[in-house]
């Protein structure tokens, strides 16, 4: 952390990062060294949301739904977001498979791709 500070809003700071390194992220920043801060997290990740003490669901700019997980979890917006997350996360494990599909293995490069990818690496 670059200051220290008794509130940090986080604005969707884990939006772009892979799962494990979100989960690192939650865990050793916002759930272990800012422990004893007031820490406001606004994201669209649905993951970690048990571990906040109070929930905010907002749609078009209204709060549908407010209070601990073992109560938002259960209202109907909260049910949304996980159905939306979940097909959100099927579709991009399907494009990342394709995109794994489509590079080619180490086995089906040519010397010549080879020697190419190399000499990127070389300096000038």
């Amino acid at each position: 952390m670059y200051a220290q500070k008794d509130i940090y809003l986080l604005d969707d700071p884990i939006s772009a990062l892979d799962a494990s390194v979100r989960r690192k992220i939650i865990e050793n920043v916002i759930m272990t060294e800012l422990s004893d801060k007031t820490r406001i997290l606004v994201t669209h990740a649905i993951d970690f949301v048990h571990h906040a003490d109070t929930l905010i669901i907002m749609e078009k700019g209204r709060i549908v739904a407010k209070g601990p997980f073992n109560e938002v979890k259960n209202h109907e917006s909260y049910k949304k977001l996980t159905k939306i997350n979940k097909l959100r996360d099927h579709e991009t494990a399907k494009t990342q498979k394709g995109k794994k599909d489509s590079l080619p293995s180490p086995k089906q490069l040519s010397p010549v791709q080879k020697r190419e990818v190399l000499s990127l690496n070389q300096k000038l």
